[in-house]
C-alpha cells in the first residue's frame, strides 16, 4: 500500500504524515516555555538536533529513568553540547536536556513512547464530548460521529481514524483487526488520517479491477 505510486503524493497532503515530528513540536514549545530562545533561533536548533538524530523519542525514552543517571548518557551528552553551540550556558543547556528527558520517560510511561497515543487518547475525548452535546437530526450517530471525526482531523490534525467502510474491507482482504491496523500504522510512525487515505486508495483501486467470473469445472 506504501509502495505504491500514488502513497507519496498523498502523505504529501499530511500535515503529520510523520507522527514523529509531533514530539519535535513539543520538544521546541517545552524549550520555548523554559528558556528565553528567539523563535527563529529555535526552529534551527530543532533543526540540528534531527539532522544529529538526537530527537529520536524512542532513544530518548531509552535513557535511564533517573536524570541524575542519564546526564552521564552519550544521548544527553551530545544534546547538551549542541545546546551550548547555540548560546545556552552550561547549567541552562543542563536544564533544556532534563526537561526533553523528563518529557520523553512521561510519554513511555504512559503511551509506550508513541506522542500519538496521547493525542488520539484527547482527541477520543473531545469526539465523545462533541457526538453528546451536537443534535443533528438528520445524521445517524455513526453519520455524527464520523462527520465530527473528520472535522477533528481537518481543523486540530488530530491523530483519530475515520474508518470509513473501506477501512473494515481493508480488513477483511488482509485478515486484520481494526485494532491491529492502527497498531502497525503507530509502530511506523504513520499518521492514521494519512492512513486512512492510503485505505480508500487501496479501496478505489481494489473496486476498479474487473470481477474475476468464476468457472465451472462441473462437466454438463
Amino acid at each position: 500500500m506504501l509502495a505504491h505510486n500514488d502513497a507519496a503524493v498523498l502523505l504529501r497532503n499530511h500535515r503529520w504524515a510523520d507522527e514523529r515530528g509531533r514530539w519535535t513540536e513539543l520538544v521546541g514549545a517545552l524549550l520555548s516555555a523554559s528558556h528565553e530562545i528567539p523563535n527563529g533561533k529555535l526552529h534551527r536548533l530543532l533543526r540540528q538536533l534531527e539532522t544529529l538524530n538526537l530527537l529520536d523519542l524512542s532513544h530518548w525514552c531509552a535513557t535511564p529513568e533517573s536524570f541524575a543517571e542519564a546526564e552521564h548518557d552519550a544521548l544527553v551528552a551530545q544534546t547538551r553540547v549542541v545546546l551550548e553551540d547555540f548560546g545556552l550556558d552550561q547549567k541552562t543547556a543542563l536544564r533544556a536536556s532534563r526537561i526533553i528527558h523528563d518529557a520523553a520517560h512521561q510519554l513511555g510511561k504512559r503511551y509506550g513512547g508513541k506522542i500519538q497515543l496521547a493525542l488520539r487518547e484527547a482527541g477520543d475525548e473531545i469526539l465523545e464530548k462533541f457526538t453528546r452535546a451536537l443534535n443533528v437530526s438528520e445524521l445517524t450517530d455513526a453519520e455524527l460521529r464520523q462527520a465530527l471525526t473528520m472535522w477533528l482531523q481537518n481543523v486540530l490534525n488530530l491523530p483519530i481514524s475515520l474508518k470509513r467502510p473501506s477501512f473494515q474491507r481493508f480488513c477483511d482482504a488482509n485478515n486484520l483487526s481494526a485494532g491491529q491496523v492502527l497498531n502497525g500504522a503507530d509502530e511506523l510512525d504513520l499518521s492514521v488520517a494519512a492512513l486512512d487515505d492510503l485505505i480508500e486508495n487501496w479501496d478505489a483501486r481494489q473496486r476498479a479491477k474487473p470481477a474475476v467470473r468464476k468457472t465451472d469445472d462441473r462437466r454438463a
